[in-house]
């Protein structure tokens, strides 16, 4: 390996911790308006003017099942990623044996499952937020 190399994977590991922090803050972020936005359509049905009719109720519902949704993908997501950064802390160490950590396509498979989970809470968050806020109009 030559000094280019070097700095080339040197900056590859650099953006690769980048990317890792930024993915949990990512994952982090829409649990947290998933989880405050179910708060607030739960809310709606026992506050001072609680949805009437039953159209605005219906996607009410509806809209807190898919926010219940993205809430236990994003806790998938974490725990999937606790998962991946076990199994690869086994895979480097080097009192672990082979037989002992899993492969590198089973690790890639881990991060792909965890890519699967983020893009699943994000659509289901984008579905119940939308129903929520048409359930509020509508009434």
């Amino acid at each position: 390996m030559g000094p280019n190399q070097d700095r080339r994977r040197e900056r590859f590991v650099r953006w690769q911790g980048v990317l890792r922090d930024h993915f949990g803050c990512a994952i982090n972020l829409f649990l947290t308006f998933s989880t405050a936005s179910l708060g607030y359509g739960l809310s709606l049905f026992r506050g001072e003017h609680p949805l009437v009719g039953a159209s605005p109720r219906a996607l009410l519902v509806i809209g807190c099942l898919f926010l219940g949704a993205s809430i236990l993908n994003g806790c998938g997501c974490v725990l999937n990623r606790l998962r991946d950064f076990r199994e690869t802390v086994k895979k480097v160490n080097p009192k672990v044996s082979e037989e002992e950590s899993l492969s590198s396509e089973d690790l890639v498979e881990i991060g792909r499952l965890s890519w699967n989970l983020f893009y699943c809470e994000i659509g289901f968050f984008l579905i119940g937020i939308l129903l929520v806020a048409s359930a509020v109009i509508c009434a």
